[in-house]
């Protein structure tokens, strides 16, 4: 049984055309919201009718009555059926096929895919929700993880917690609220997928959702996706026995707006991303098999099923939140315990194409030609010269704001021109030597954390979209200048070098090949001077990005099928708080303090 309540202003226009009077002659215009009637309402299915009639008898206006009540209240009544209806049909959708997402997501695919999971025949039943838009988890039966919680009482006004939601029981009074649990672990879970702080919030105040979240597509958070369409779901089958079975996963799929394909070439991110799933990962992976490794990598989740064709692209992957997997808030940066598992799993990741290389260096050569640049190279400049032009002047305002009159204003406006641009292109299209399989997108929200006691005991790696093959320093500078802030660089950045090193060394000496001649610390820290001004660079994109707060990130929303230019969809302006401005402005102090620029 679910409770609800909400005020309902919207009877105003429907008591006027009923020619309902209010008892003071007053026009309904007149009337403020707040003089109308709330009612508790009690939904379920079995019991509706009996509610609703026992809900609408018990309740009485307490300030103003309307003259013909028992009308409106019989209005009401109806509306609020109607909105009901809606709602369960949203909730309790066609759960027998996923072929909106994707046309290749048919049943008989589905059942394959869960056959090749489980190692057994199986078809596909059905699906789940889990992960809903705007952060609620619930399922189709309006159970599981999220359970509705009874609402009993009266409120005269509430509105949405979800970031940048308007909705509000008086602008939007047709709309269904429902509230979060007071249940401390379950109101907890609900507001971080709401993306709020729990912390923000008293336990003893009362939060709602709107129905507008109740919605098995969405996205992840506003602000935390850019590339994709993402959903998580269960997917279900049944053996020939009648038994069950079901995986939980994460489904990528490219966006349906025409305009963002165009605009943001989502289908090379796609093409890029199911090719490193598809031909790389599982290479590498089959090489670290043939070797007696203490600690192998294993620190990225499962591909459940893949399509590429540049149209209906889509990438599920096994949900490793029920390993107990979560992500760090990318507004702040990270400690050292989290750097340095972060700094574990690359190094892990890089050694298994240091000792493919040096073991196999055909089979690494085919591989590493299944993956392809699709940011940093001359056939993009046009795509991202304005871009560029617009995060160069936020990077250069920062520095002049917070380190006025000093060398690295000077320093700074020499790194921000186009020829910084085509210096990067260098960097990770020309690095054959030391080349590696890179991630190529190492900011905070890529990584998922374990935790036990308060820490983290292990870390995985997310979306593999820019997968490149370069020197091991592009992934290591992008993460020290995205996920770090200056204090944790000036007390451990030699310490995490050294680290990230002694752990690379293990897994190449375990896995046969004499680290000092694949890649000796004296080549690293040459590449570290050399490359690492390339973290800089893309820090320029990401730290402006990443410090936006949720409700100000960019709504990837695009209509029509215009091709834009980046500029128009990332309208990033200058930092508005000094900590912003200090963030990016202490990436190039450092820089230039260690000489990489």
């Amino acid at each position: 049984m679910w409770w609800m309540r909400e005020r309902v202003e919207g009877e105003r226009i429907r008591l006027m055309e009923k020619g309902v009077n209010h008892r003071n002659s007053r026009s309904l215009h007149e009337i403020q919201p707040r003089r109308f009637f709330t009612f508790t309402f009690t939904f379920c299915e079995n019991e509706l009718s009996e509610e609703l009639d026992k809900s609408l008898q018990e309740q009485v206006l307490q300030r103003e009555v309307l003259e013909d009540e028992v009308a409106a209240r019989r209005m009401a009544c109806e509306y609020r059926t109607h909105r009901w209806e809606r709602f369960k049909k949203m909730i309790e959708e066609n759960f027998k096929a996923l072929t909106h997402i994707s046309p290749e997501l048919t049943n008989d695919n589905l059942s394959k895919a869960l056959s090749d999971w489980f190692k057994n025949d199986l078809e596909f039943t059905h699906w789940e929700g889990v992960y809903l838009r705007g952060g609620l988890i619930v399922t189709k039966s309006g159970s599981g993880d999220g359970i509705l919680e009874k609402l009993r009482g009266t409120l005269k006004y509430y509105w949405h917690v979800v970031t940048n939601c308007k909705s509000s029981s008086v602008k939007t009074p047709g709309k269904l609220f429902i509230k979060v649990p007071n249940d401390i672990e379950m109101r907890t879970v609900w507001l971080e997928l709401a993306r709020r702080d729990p912390k923000s919030f008293s336990t003893k105040s009362d939060l709602y959702l709107c129905e507008d979240h109740f919605n098995y597509v969405g996205d992840t958070g506003k602000g935390d996706s850019y590339m994709s369409d993402v959903i998580r779901i269960k997917i279900y089958g049944k053996d020939k026995e009648g038994g069950t079975r079901h995986v939980r996963v994460i489904m990528k799929s490219i966006p349906k707006s025409m305009s963002c394909r165009l605009t943001c070439r989502n289908d090379e991110f796609f093409r890029n991303e199911i090719n490193f799933y598809k031909h790389v990962l599982p290479a590498l992976l089959e090489f670290q098999a043939t070797k007696q490794v203490t600690d192998p990598f294993d620190n990225y989740p499962k591909v459940f099923m893949s399509h590429s064709d540049g149209e209906s692209d889509f990438i599920c992957l096994e949900d490793v939140s029920i390993y107990d997997f979560g992500s760090a808030t990318r507004q702040v940066g990270i400690d050292l315990m989290h750097c340095k598992y972060i700094l574990k799993t690359f190094a892990k990741f890089h050694a298994l194409s240091f000792a493919m290389r040096d073991q196999e260096p055909e089979k690494f050569w085919e591989i590493k030609m299944k993956i392809f640049e699709i940011y940093y190279h001359e056939r993009l400049w046009g795509w991202y010269r304005k871009f560029w032009k617009v995060l160069c002047d936020i990077g250069v305002d920062a520095v002049e704001k917070e380190y006025p009159n000093t060398k690295y204003v000077d320093k700074v406006k020499e790194f921000a021109t186009p020829e910084t641009y085509f210096k990067a292109v260098d960097a990770v299209n020309r690095t054959f030597d030391s080349g590696v399989i890179s991630h190529g997108d190492s900011w905070t929200n890529n990584f998922l954390f374990k935790y036990q006691n308060g820490g983290p005991v292990d870390a995985k790696m997310i979306d593999f979209q820019l997968a490149r093959c370069g020197s091991p320093v592009l992934d290591l500078s992008f993460f020290f200048y995205a996920c770090t802030d200056q204090k944790l660089r000036l007390e451990h950045y030699d310490e995490m070098l050294d680290y990230y090193y002694s752990v690379l060394a293990k897994q190449i000496s375990e896995m046969g090949s004499d680290p000092s001649k694949v890649y000796s610390k004296d080549t690293f820290l040459f590449e570290v001077k050399k490359y690492s001004f390339f973290g800089l660079v893309f820090s320029f994109e990401s730290t402006p990005v990443i410090v936006l707060a949720p409700e100000d990130a960019f709504d990837m929303k695009m209509p029509g099928e215009r091709k834009l230019n980046i500029v128009e969809i990332w309208p990033l302006k200058p930092f508005k708080t000094k900590e912003g401005r200090l963030r990016e402005a202490n990436n190039v102090v450092h820089c230039v303090d260690r000489g990489y620029i």
